[in-house]
């Protein structure tokens, strides 16, 4: 009896430390990629989300430029990017609008809502990212960008 209840204890602390270190990697909040290991400091699904998704477009796509990847990895936008580049980094926008200026060139204006009703916007031009607008307490229309 004594044999079985030892084998019996030294079962369940197997089990214990096996969950806890399954456990423990979620708390260091990190994951392995290809690239090796990222760490996400607070770790919400949210963010874990954007993290893959940006991680996910730099390697499916190695001839993007290095400066642009960098700053697509740490979620920032920059100058020139591509529209692909710019959702790889930020995501879906709340709200697109999107118009043929004169000049025959397609004009889109990406807002995205931010936290107390503030938005930050993106505007292009033929594709390529042309002004970068942070923290607008209203919503700027088309004309009033580019005109």
């Amino acid at each position: 009896m004594r044999k079985t209840a030892r084998i019996a204890l030294i079962l369940i602390l197997l089990f214990m430390t096996a969950l806890n270190s399954g456990c423990n990697t979620l708390k260091t909040k990190r994951k392995q990629t290809m690239s090796g290991w990222i760490d996400y400091g607070e770790w919400t699904p949210f963010k874990f989300q954007h993290d893959l998704r940006r991680e996910k477009y730099i390697l499916e796509h190695p001839e993007t430029d290095k400066e642009v990847a960098d700053c697509i990895s740490k979620g920032m936008v920059c100058d020139d990017m591509s529209m692909a580049e710019a959702l790889a980094s930020w995501g879906e926008p709340t709200e697109k609008e999107i118009e043929t200026g004169d000049d025959g060139l397609v004009y889109e204006l990406w807002y995205y809502m931010r936290a107390s009703d503030k938005y930050q916007f993106l505007l292009f031009r033929d594709g390529k990212l042309k002004k970068i607008q942070d923290k607008v307490t209203h919503k700027p229309r088309m004309r009033t960008v580019f005109y």
